[in-house]
């Protein structure tokens, strides 16, 4: 009766030990399965969303003038590649070229977008000499595509004005005769710093979204008394906005070295709203108020 009983228990810890480890495979063959499914869902996603927001996004790149003398791949190749660095979130050259050496990434990537993947170090040689204009203009038309599309109406201000961040950024430091339009300052140790800025626009959304609108880049000229700056980009940028989004009505948001009349006098021309400031947490903050409605 004993061995009989112990057998018993015996047997079910054994059924129960299997059991578990039927449950454990399961759910890891369910994770397994839901992973991929998302990376496939993400995939399709990606390619959902050019299909419709950017359904001419190739045939736009194609349109870029070709930069060089002997080719190995196409314009459109290597301008994709380097937008879709940014795309699946790379963290350097290095990381794209490592997915671009796995066969199945390479093979998922050629059969999505129809296109080649070529290392990424080629993209940057081209992307050294191609006339920043074209991708420029590209960067427009697509934000115009969006915009004529009407996606971001529901994130406006007031249900009226869109949120324009104007900013200057340091793009890179350079060295000593890069080019005769450098920036350039005296640092404390006495040696000189050369670099180059930028004044770009970006659409900014309470989702967390921001989309680039135009920019412009501070280069001195040949002669010049004063070096070129942020408020004098800042009225660069604004014409150029209003050539490329003549129609669209903008909030203005920016930092503390915009407060001044030429920057609120600049506003006024193009119909902006006043921006009015306050000071808050050790720093300038900004709101919009609109000065007139557009006619």
């Amino acid at each position: 009766m004993k061995h009989t009983q112990k057998t018993r228990r015996h047997q079910q810890r054994t059924r129960t030990r299997q059991e578990r480890q039927q449950k454990n495979w399961r759910n890891k063959t369910t994770r397994h399965h839901r992973n991929a499914e998302e990376n496939r869902n993400l995939i399709f996603r990606l390619h959902k969303t050019i299909a419709h927001y950017f359904p001419q996004l190739f045939e736009r790149l194609r349109e870029i003038p070709e930069c060089r003398t002997r080719p190995a791949y196409e314009l459109v190749e290597l301008l994709g590649a380097g937008l879709f660095l940014f795309v699946f979130k790379q963290g350097s050259r290095n990381a794209m070229n490592n997915d671009r050496d796995e066969p199945e990434f390479r093979r998922n990537y050629t059969r999505l977008f129809r296109l080649r993947l070529p290392h990424m170090d080629t993209v940057d040689d081209v992307l050294a000499v191609l006339d920043p204009e074209h991708p420029e203009r590209l960067s427009v038309t697509l934000m115009q595509v969006i915009l004529a599309k009407k996606t971001l109406r529901p994130f406006r201000l007031h249900g009226e004005w869109y949120r324009v961040v104007i900013d200057g950024t340091q793009v890179m430091t350079v060295q000593e005769g890069h080019c005769p339009h450098c920036l350039h300052r005296k640092l404390k140790n006495g040696t000189t710093q050369y670099f180059h800025n930028v004044v770009a626009a970006k659409l900014v959304c309470p989702n967390g979204f921001c989309l680039p609108l135009a920019s412009v880049w501070l280069m001195n000229p040949e002669e010049y008394n004063k070096q070129d700056c942020e408020p004098k980009g800042w009225r660069r940028l604004a014409h150029t906005l209003q050539q490329s989004y003549p129609r669209l009505p903008m909030c203005i948001v920016a930092d503390g070295l915009s407060p001044n009349a030429p920057f609120f006098q600049c506003c006024r021309e193009y119909g902006h709203p006043v921006i009015r400031w306050y000071i808050g947490c050790g720093r300038l903050f900004c709101s919009g108020k609109a000065i007139r409605r557009r006619a």
